[in-house]
């Protein structure tokens, strides 16, 4: 193990809890985002993970994650009122409703805020001067005048229930991680998602822990391949199960299945059904045995310790003893369909998932009563169950993590072991990140939510029924013959028209109602809502969102919604404009320095072409995070990017030109990137003729250079030797490239210059 994993992660049990809760929430994967989506729509797709997030945090079926959230808020305020401050809690949980709590106690009603203390989100309570700030998991504390002052500067104050609005603050927080993820260094689905993890443990409740959550990442790198990549429900099945192992090992005081547990039925019941249980979750997890999730679901069903909880969808989950009594077949009471478990306590792999029932005899009542005598024996049983400490050993989550639990008493380990096991569910459901740099200081006030018509409860709060008041339809429009006919089909189907006007008529009141279009760029479809608005044609005052039931009926939308009016550019648009200004910045030097005269012409244009590059990869980054917002300020840059990546290019090609034409050594190299550009033009002088050079005849073939952009001035000379005058074109003996003040030179019969010291002319040698 790592150094840093010696120091232990003890997590308390509100946080525990809480991670449990939303450990179901999506992610990129269970949400089909694809590489290339990401690739092309990245912000589009944190929008669109965000606006999932909220209807899994919302979302009233089967029940309101928000809403348990928020008792569990509630409850954990009323476990910490003291007597001090019992008045003033009181008034608050009688009253969670701010408008209530004030009409129902007046001046003596107290004031509700979230506020940053210790660096997380905490509730600040204020009656009169005296101020109450509780932070999960700590006790309630009064501030002093000075800690009121500096803490109210930054607060918001909950106007609505503070316990709802306490929980959609850290929910906003986690919103505010997630688009401020580094999608540079997150590139792939696989790695985003494992950030976007960390960013929605709602960390904002609890003070944060950079250490641990880079220990948390050391750790979980430590489990098994088929823990560690398990599914969130996979994972979330085994962190309930250590808590459960962590529960009955501190009841008991460490003792188990193994240290003669069948003296104490009660305990021997207990262990062997987290026995059972851990071997049918470790089996589904590894494909082992045959066993599926649902085959676990089932186990996990029979072993509860009532018998009133032993139902899946409806069906009881028994024990029925095999007829060859080598076991028992847990599973469904009747002749239901399967899986079916089959429990052989004498051999080393005790489960094992079948899909048609065996011969059975009648359902035993209590089980563990028949086993606890029969097992007490069974040598098979120490090969496959474990003590908490073996688990965690297997698992590698013991090292320095135990000794830095120890005690100092060797009887009592066992509180350094539930510590541990508790540790370790927190991990299993509590993301950690390497790349815990990437936290954000988040806001208080909402800044990716529209919670005004939010709440977790069906009906509204008082404020909020006060606001509403206005987006009634007035009596006279109201006591028209008819409330308008019912539309029976169609996108708008179960509201009504009325004179051309979409009517929601609901508990006697009626509310103006207009329609929009909103593009969904990851699902490529466009979505339609309704909302209530004063006027059907005016846009801008409006009311809630309104929605359709199963039944064709409609209710107001009590989900806050993400904010799509959001000003500014994103924060990954933001890194790429910072990244273009210092490009172009560095371009604009580029471009006004002086020449270069101790560089190839070539290298001076690679040098621009390079830079034109960075500008172009520049533009596209900008592209690629400004296709859901962008600025004037975005746009601006681009077009600027564009010009100078096109001025990089003319100004490149220019000075190898320039460069080239003024080279006192041309090669032929020069000469084809001259006419490549059009620079040049090649015109035959004369034809061949005889010279005499070092006692050899030959035939001379004169061509001049000349320079296009220079009225057709004679750049340079190509003078070609022949050995006869009708000898082919292409079939020189020697070849010269000479400048204006070389095309005299003489050359030797080997081909050298004839002027040592001189600069030697490009020659191509004799064949």
């Amino acid at each position: 193990m790592s150094d840093s994993a010696v120091r232990p992660c003890r997590p308390g049990a509100l946080q525990l809890r809480i991670c449990q809760l939303l450990a179901l929430r999506p992610t990129l994967s269970s949400l089909n985002i694809t590489q290339a989506q990401l690739d092309d729509v990245p912000d589009a797709v944190l929008d669109y993970y965000a606006e999932q997030l909220i209807d899994f945090f919302c979302s009233s079926e089967p029940e309101s994650r928000w809403r348990q959230l928020a008792q569990r808020l509630a409850h954990s305020l009323r476990q910490s009122m003291n007597t001090e401050a019992q008045d003033v809690i009181q008034a608050v949980l009688d009253y969670p409703d701010s408008g209530m709590r004030s009409n129902a106690l007046g001046a003596q009603a107290p004031k509700v805020y979230v506020v940053r203390r210790q660096g997380c989100h905490a509730l600040g309570i204020v009656r009169g001067e005296t101020m109450w700030v509780y932070t999960l998991g700590q006790a309630l504390e009064p501030v002093d005048a000075t800690a009121k002052e500096q803490l109210l500067k930054g607060a918001v104050e909950l106007e609505d229930d503070v316990f709802e609005g306490w929980a959609l603050a850290a929910l906003d927080g986690a919103l505010q991680r997630i688009h401020a993820s580094d999608l540079e260094m997150f590139p792939s689905v696989e790695q985003l998602d494992r950030q976007l993890a960390w960013a929605t443990n709602l960390s904002d409740f609890f003070t944060p822990t950079t250490d641990k959550d880079v220990l948390r990442d050391e750790l979980e790198q430590q489990l098994p391949d088929w823990l560690r990549n398990a599914s969130s429900a996979g994972r979330l099945d085994y962190s309930k199960l250590l808590v459960a192992m962590a529960s009955l090992h501190r009841r008991y005081r460490g003792k188990g299945l193994l240290d003669d547990s069948t003296e104490q039925p009660a305990l021997f019941a207990r262990c062997l059904a987290l026995q059972l249980r851990r071997i049918a979750l470790e089996s589904s997890l590894r494909g082992l045995a045959g066993i599926t999730q649902d085959g676990y679901q089932r186990l996990r069903a029979a072993v509860r310790t009532y018998a009133t909880d032993r139902h899946v969808n409806d069906l009881q989950m028994v024990f029925k003893p095999l007829s060859d009594e080598s076991g028992y077949l847990i599973g469904p009471s009747q002749g239901e369909a399967g899986p079916w478990l089959m429990y052989r306590p004498g051999n080393r792999e005790p489960l094992q998932q079948v899909t048609s029932a065996p011969e059975t005899m009648p359902t035993v009542t209590d089980p563990f009563a028949a086993l606890c005598k029969t097992c007490g024996n069974d040598p098979t049983m120490a090969g496959w169950a474990e003590s908490p400490l073996q688990t965690l050993a297997r698992l590698r989550q013991v090292g320095g993590n135990l000794n830095s639990c120890q005690t100092g008493s060797p009887t009592e380990a066992w509180r350094s072991e539930v510590s541990l096991l508790r540790n370790l569910a927190l991990l299993l459901v509590c993301r950690g990140t390497a790349h815990a740099s990437e936290a954000v200081a988040t806001h208080l006030r909402l800044t990716w939510m529209d919670a005004e018509w939010a709440g977790a409860c069906p009906s509204f709060s008082l404020r909020q029924q006060q606001r509403l008041e206005r987006y009634k339809r007035s009596p006279r429009v109201k006591r028209s013959p008819t409330w308008g006919e019912r539309i029976m089909e169609g996108i708008d189907r179960g509201l009504h028209l009325l004179s051309g006007v979409l009517i929601f008529n609901k508990d006697e009141n009626s509310f103006n109602v207009f329609s929009k279009n909103r593009f969904n760029v990851v699902l490529n479809l466009n979505v339609v809502e309704h909302q209530v608005g004063k006027n059907s044609d005016d846009q801008v005052h409006t009311g809630p969102y309104i929605k359709r039931m199963k039944d064709d009926s409609w209710a107001f939308s009590r989900s806050p919604r993400l904010k799509r009016d959001a000003q500014g550019l994103s924060v990954n648009a933001e890194k790429a404009m910072k990244r273009a200004s210092s490009l172009s910045a560095e371009a604009t030097v580029l471009l006004t320095e002086l020449a270069r005269p101790n560089e190839l012409p070539v290298e001076i244009e690679e040098c621009f072409e390079r830079k034109a590059l960075e500008l172009e990869a520049a533009i596209a980054a900008i592209e690629r995070y400004t296709k859901v917002r962008s600025t004037q300020a975005s746009i601006e840059m681009i077009a600027r990017l564009r010009r100078q990546a096109d001025e990089l290019r003319a100004s490149g090609r220019a000075q190898r030109i320039e460069g080239t034409r003024t080279t006192p050594a041309p090669t032929m190299g020069d000469v084809t990137y001259l006419l490549a550009q059009g620079v040049i033009e090649i015109v035959r002088i004369n034809g061949r003729e005889e010279e005499t050079i070092g006692g050899i005849k030959d035939y001379l073939q004169e061509y001049e250079v000349q320079d296009r952009t220079n009225n057709a001035k004679p750049l340079w000379y190509a003078h070609f030797h022949y050995s006869t005058r009708e000898a082919a074109d292409d079939g020189p003996t020697l070849a010269h490239l000479k400048t204006a003040a070389q095309r005299a030179w003489a050359v030797s019969s080997n081909g050298r210059n004839a002027r040592p010291g001189e600069i030697r002319l490009y020659t191509a040698g004799r064949s």
